[in-house]
């Protein structure tokens, strides 16, 4: 049977049975948010990884402090449409390539045949004809993407 390991974070005591311990457990014994906090040892490593176990000794010596969130980029989930099909993106600007091969078939879209089609945004009517362009997507933007080559011949 494991014996309950003593050791203090933000000079508080706290025992578990066992190490190693994950952070979002030692965390969540302190009563703090994983989101939000980062726990630092006596010797400086910073830990911020939920699932990172951490070896916890007899008396060990933890502080907390609260996690900077303003370096993170906010992904903005943006929605857009190619012939009515709904596609999401976090990436913007896209490729007219991504965005006819994401589209596919769905959108009516032959992904074999890519260079035969260009991309109208029906918001603003801005067109893209070359595979490489950067197509700058806001959300809810309406596209149509328009077959330009030639039509097979039964």
């Amino acid at each position: 049977m494991a014996l309950d390991i003593s050791f203090f974070i933000d000079e508080k005591h706290y025992e578990v049975k066992g190490s190693p311990q994950k952070l979002s457990t030692l965390l969540q014994l302190a009563g703090k948010s994983v989101e939000d906090t980062v726990l630092v040892s006596e010797d400086g490593v910073e830990y911020v990884d939920p699932d990172k176990l951490i070896e916890v000794v007899k008396d060990s010596r933890f502080k907390t402090r609260k996690r900077d969130n303003s370096s993170k980029p906010v992904e903005k989930r943006l929605r857009y449409k190619v012939n009515g099909e709904q596609n999401t993106t976090v990436k913007n600007p896209l490729s007219l390539r991504h965005i006819l091969n994401n589209a596919g078939a769905g959108a009516g879209i032959n992904v074999n045949d890519l260079d035969s089609y260009y991309l109208e945004n029906t918001v603003d009517g801005r067109k893209y004809e070359n595979l490489d362009s950067l197509v700058t997507i806001a959300d809810g933007d309406n596209f149509l993407a328009i077959h330009a080559g030639s039509t097979p011949v039964a």
